[in-house]
């Protein structure tokens, strides 16, 4: 197979992953905020809204860009060999352990913060949420940068 098909393949993911990346990170984040704290401002709470919306119709579609590539790449032995190398599954057990990390501090973090400041179960639970998708998915972007 081409070297230059592999590199194609390889930015072709690189850059829907870090789409969807951004595009999660973003959409989350409104969701989050806007679920959990009031908004007095009607203008500002309808912007977070539609930006909310937005991003997650943005992600959404990365998303199903990151679905086609793979099933692409799996009806091509070759050019998947190619891209799941072992220095990209490094990157991504080297992710994992930075999304686990992450994870921990976040855990330690509002723990503490409930020692001294009631925190709703439901914020709690969406934070950690957001920490545990979003950590790898941006240490991976960071490992594998071309």
């Amino acid at each position: 197979m081409e070297s230059s098909i592999i590199e194609q393949y390889d930015r072709l993911r690189y850059n829907i992953g870090k789409g969807f990346t951004i595009t999660f990170t973003l959409y989350y984040g409104f969701y989050i905020y806007s679920s959990n704290f009031q908004i007095e401002n009607r203008i500002l709470k309808i912007a977070v809204i539609i930006l909310a919306l937005a991003t997650w119709i943005i992600w959404t579609i990365y998303l199903i860009k990151f679905i086609r590539l793979g099933k692409m790449l799996k009806h091509n032995d070759e050019v998947n060999d190619a891209l799941n190398n072992e220095l990209i599954q490094h990157y991504r057990l080297k992710s994992a352990f930075v999304g686990l990390v992450a994870t921990m501090i976040s855990i330690g973090v509002l723990l503490g913060i409930t020692s001294f400041v009631q925190i709703p179960g439901k914020l709690v639970c969406e934070i950690l949420l957001y920490v545990i998708v979003s950590s790898p998915l941006i240490a991976f972007l960071m490992y594998n940068k071309n």
